[in-house]
Formats: C-alpha cells, structure tokens, sequence
C-alpha cells in the first residue's frame, strides 16, 4: 500500500489522507444548493473539486504551499516534490483566486505553481480573546503550543527538550497541544510535562515565563506567535519559526537558529523582567494587526469579487475523480 501511494498514484499523500466516503457523501449532499462559490482551506481539499458543480468559482486558501514546504524538507525525494507541484498547479488553476497567509507564501505559489492570482489574508487571532493579565509568570516556566500529532511540531519538540533544555537549568517545559504523538508522549519527565489538550490555552500562555517556537521545519504562519504576542508574552523562536510575520527580532520577538543561541535567548529573557514586559508589550501591539475583524474585512471583498468574477477555473478534471 505505501509503495502504490508513494508511486502509482498522480495525487500526493497529502491528498490522498484525506479520502473519507463520509466527506465525498456530505458534499454530494450540499452541491446541489444553490452555493455563491466555494472555499477550500489547504490544497488537499481540492481532491473534492469534481464533486462540485463546474460552474461554481473555488477560491483556494493556502495556509501554506505544500510544494514549498515539501523541497524545503531534505528527506523528500524528487519525485514527492514534484508530484506535488504537479497537483497544486493543477489545483491553483482551478480556483478562481488563491489566498496566501504572508509575502513569502504569496512567492511560494508564483514560484512553485505559477500562481500570479495570489491575494494575501494573513492568519490572526483574537485580540479580545488573548489578553494580558498582571500577575507573574511561574519562575522557570517555558511553554511550546501546536497540533502535537505534526511532524514540524514533534520535530521541534524533540529538538528542544534533547538539545536546549539541558542547557537552562531550573526550567520547566510545558507542552500543549492535541493529539501528542508518542514521540511527544515519551518526552515527559521530571523537567517535561506533555499536558495534550486543553480546552483553554489562555491559562497556559499567561503563566509563562517565555513562550517558545523551535521549530526547524514547515511552512504557512504560526498562529501561536500571534496568540502569544496577544497575550503580552516574550517568545523566542527560529528564524524559520517566524517568518511571514511582521514581528521583528529585538523589536517583539528573540530569534535564534543553534541550541546554544536559543538556550541563550531564553535564560536572556528569564533574568530581565523588564526586558520580558517591553518586548511582551510589542508584541501585543504588533498583533493588534492580525485581529480577526481587520482580516475579515479583507477575507470578505475577495469572496465577493469571486463570486462576480464569472471564472470557475480550468474545470473538474484539474484535479482526482471521485468514485
């Protein structure tokens, strides 16, 4: 089975993960109704694109360019690499306008799939959600948040407590975030607590001392940034971590790329609470410009221009026929 996805098959297994007769049955359901347009969030939704009408516009989100994140990645064969260009071009010229989450996902898809009809809707969070509050932080306390079930968030995990952690004394790593993997199961300890879900994060952000984002691989924007920013919190992250974003290092945010420097930015940040509060206090302010209603706004003209635009794409068979 592994060998006929890996070779055998035009759509690349982030498409074809998703097959489920559940979804395939629930759109067949709803084509029918009389629908403005359609948006689909990432370009592995698009393997349902003959199920809908070849009329309707599709308007494409991409929460990051598959392709980009995929030849970025140094164990991905040539092949994977390409398969994905392949069908995320096709997908692309489906769609009557495609959604980018920063600049540098914008050049992605122009790069990669010869996208020049990229609009730019950046992820956000919710500014009145994500508040600051004035009590301290738990002394020592370092917090990492994402999906714990993707690979980038396991992979950063794992980085982080084998190479940084033994480097900060007197820290305690809290890692939240769904569906932990075992590979993040088998990271709790004495110093490592892997909490998984919870069902809010606002309690978390607020008693950390610093918020981190070591992340070494993936692509799109990361919401926890934002999250964190919203909150008033210091985070250190990778160059990698926080790209496409408008938080800039000494600014709002500490960068670092070794496990020396980011062991090094994080005790930084642990020893000055004053040094926390003004960076903190950045960031929040730099949030303010990813609050949902500003981005909603900017969401809401583009749906409706597509909906006059009079163009569906290059058709339904861009993209995998369904059974």
């Amino acid at each position: 089975a592994f060998a006929a996805l890996e070779n055998q098959t035009d759509e690349p297994w982030f498409a074809s993960y998703f097959d489920c007769p559940a979804m395939t049955e629930a759109i067949r359901e709803q084509a029918g109704r009389g629908f403005d347009v359609a948006v689909l969030f990432c370009s592995s939704m698009a393997r349902f694109i003959p199920l809908l009408p070849a009329t309707l516009p599709k308007v494409l989100d991409f929460p990051d360019v598959h392709t980009a994140m995929v030849a970025r990645d140094q164990k991905s064969a040539p092949a994977e690499i390409e398969r994905a260009r392949r069908f995320e071009g096709r997908v692309a010229r489906a769609s009557v306008r495609c959604l980018a989450c920063s600049p540098l996902e914008q050049a992605a898809a122009k790069q990669w799939l010869g996208s020049d009809h990229a609009a730019r809707v950046p992820n956000g969070g919710d500014a009145a959600y994500f508040q600051p509050v004035a009590a301290p932080p738990a002394a020592g306390r370092v917090l990492f948040v994402g999906a714990m079930d993707y690979r980038p968030n396991i992979d950063a995990a794992e980085w982080f407590v084998r190479e940084i952690l033994p480097r900060l004394p007197a820290t305690h790593l809290e890692i939240v975030g769904a569906s932990p993997a075992p590979r993040v199961r088998q990271l709790a300890g004495a110093r490592v607590n892997v909490a998984g879900f919870v069902p809010d994060v606002r309690p978390h952000y607020r008693q950390a001392e610093v918020v981190v984002v070591p992340l070494l691989l993936g692509g799109g924007t990361r919401l926890k940034i934002i999250e964190a920013a919203a909150c008033g919190q210091a985070s250190v992250s990778t160059t990698l971590g926080a790209e496409g974003l408008r938080f800039e290092y000494g600014r709002d945010i500490l960068l670092a790329d070794t496990p020396a420097d980011f062991a090094s930015a994080v005790q930084r940040l642990q020893r000055d609470a004053a040094l926390r509060r003004r960076l903190g206090d950045a960031a929040r302010q730099t949030a303010a410009s990813y609050d949902w209603p500003l981005i909603g706004q900017e969401f809401v003209t583009i749906i409706e221009a597509a909906t006059r635009s009079g163009f569906a794409g290059t058709g339904p068979d861009t993209c995998r026929p369904q059974p």
